[in-house]
Parts: C-alpha cells; sequence; structure tokens
C-alpha cells in the first residue's frame, strides 16, 4: 500500500483470501488453497456473517455480484456456482469453459474468462442458462472489463486484448498492448490494461481500440480500477499506483 493511504482498519479472514467482490453492504473473499470456501463481511465493520463452504474439489476464485447474487468461479472444476447474497444460499452450479479465471456482470448477463481455452462463455443471470461461448482472439484471458456495450478482454500469453459485443459475442477487434496483459478497467470512455512485464498501464478507446497512451506503474502491475476520476493500479511490491 502506498504511503499516505493507510488502512482504516484490517480484519482477520478465516483463511488466505484471494478473490473479493462488493454487494453494496458487505464484502465477499474466496479461500482457495484450504477451506474452499467464500466468506461474507459487514463492511462497515468486517464482522464475519458466514462461511460457506464448497464440496471437494471446487476451488473457489473470482466473484461477481448481479445485484441479487454472487458468482463463484470454480477454477479447479470448470464451473461457476451462484449464491444469494442475502443468505449464502447455493441457487445452483453450473458447467463453463477450462479453468474459469474471471468473472463479469453485463446488467443481465454473467461472463466468465476460461483461461485454458481462450474463450469466454456468457451465462444467463436468472438461472444459468449457457447463451454461449466466444473466442477471444488470444491465449490465456484474464479479468474482464463491460463498457455498457461491449466487454473487453485481456489475453496475457499474447499481449492483446479483444473487444467482444456483449448482445451476441461478435469480435469487433483484437488490439495489441503491453507484454503480458492481465486486467481491464472502464472509465467511462476508456479501457486501461494492466502490462504485467513491462510495469504498465495502456489507455485504449473504447469507439475503437485506438491506443492513447501507454504509462508507467509499480513493478508487475497485477490489477486496475477506477473511481470515478482516477485510476488506480495494484502492484506487487505492495503499492498502488494512482493516475
Amino acid at each position: 500500500m502506498s504511503p499516505g493511504l493507510p488502512p482504516l482498519a484490517t480484519f482477520a479472514t478465516p483463511d488466505v483470501a484471494n478473490g473479493i467482490a462488493f454487494d453494496g453492504a458487505h464484502i465477499w473473499l474466496t479461500h482457495t488453497l484450504t477451506r474452499r470456501a467464500v466468506t461474507k463481511m459487514r463492511a462497515s465493520d468486517g464482522a464475519i456473517l458466514g462461511t460457506f463452504t464448497f464440496a471437494s474439489g471446487i476451488a473457489p476464485a473470482s466473484l461477481a455480484f448481479d445485484g441479487a447474487n454472487i458468482w463463484v468461479s470454480g477454477v479447479s472444476n470448470n464451473t461457476v456456482t451462484k449464491l444469494r447474497a442475502s443468505d449464502g444460499a447455493n441457487l445452483g452450479t453450473f458447467r463453463t469453459g477450462a479453468s474459469p479465471a474471471a468473472l463479469a456482470f453485463d446488467g443481465v448477463n454473467i461472463w466468465v474468462s476460461n483461461h485454458n481455452d481462450g474463450t469466454v462463455t456468457k451465462m444467463r443471470a436468472r438461472d444459468g442458462a449457457n447463451l454461449g461461448t466466444f473466442p477471444t482472439g488470444g491465449l490465456f484471458p484474464g479479468k474482464l472489463a463491460f463498457d455498457g456495450v461491449s466487454l473487453w478482454i485481456p489475453n496475457t500469453e499474447t499481449n492483446t486484448v479483444t473487444k467482444l459485443r456483449a448482445s451476441d459475442g461478435l469480435n469487433q477487434g483484437t488490439f495489441a498492448v503491453g507484454n503480458a496483459p492481465q486486467a481491464v478497467a472502464f472509465d467511462g470512455t476508456s479501457v486501461w490494461v494492466s502490462n504485467v512485464l513491462d510495469n504498465t498501464v495502456t489507455r485504449l478507446r473504447t469507439s475503437d481500440g485506438n491506443n492513447l497512451g501507454t504509462f508507467p506503474t509499480g513493478p508487475n502491475p497485477t490489477d486496475v480500477a477506477f473511481d470515478g476520476a482516477n485510476i488506480w493500479v495494484i502492484n506487487i511490491d505492495g503499492t498502488v499506483s494512482k493516475l
């Protein structure tokens, strides 16, 4: 964490956490290493309101909130699970492609990046119906961003980002970025891409994928987010960069 941004609080969790999501009132965490569980934590005070375990063989990894439910990717068994946010009840487990690595919600559907397939799967959030699996145009798709019309997917192994139309999965372009792109964020007009091995982020215009610049960060930027005014980047050395 960068100097000058001290934590407001630090809370214990039941196990090492590797995925995080916010549902408007609670923080949800995934625990992959030993507990194979998801924890619900009250955001106001860090109180743990429940820890929900998964069957043997399921390794919960990434999370997304659809307005009522929490979706959890099971990276080890090629599934996603839908949990009711109010009480953690399991509402179903659904098949995806190989090694689902990240999730995003487009307002109606859940999108899943299948890391080992080079694809994304579109699922109807209402019932988990599979609406199609689409190639990303590259290898090892990472974290996703939705710009209101299209999905943006970084292809880590091929140093590109692909734009897919959310309505039908049409590939609208694959664009070169930096080395090992891993995460993307939408700021209202542009998509920002973290280039892990270049220590940079690249800004792409959403209308046409035009490269609007590449900017230095800290070492090995692994994730990126937009706060309404600025882009924040997580660096592997325990710092964050604000752009």
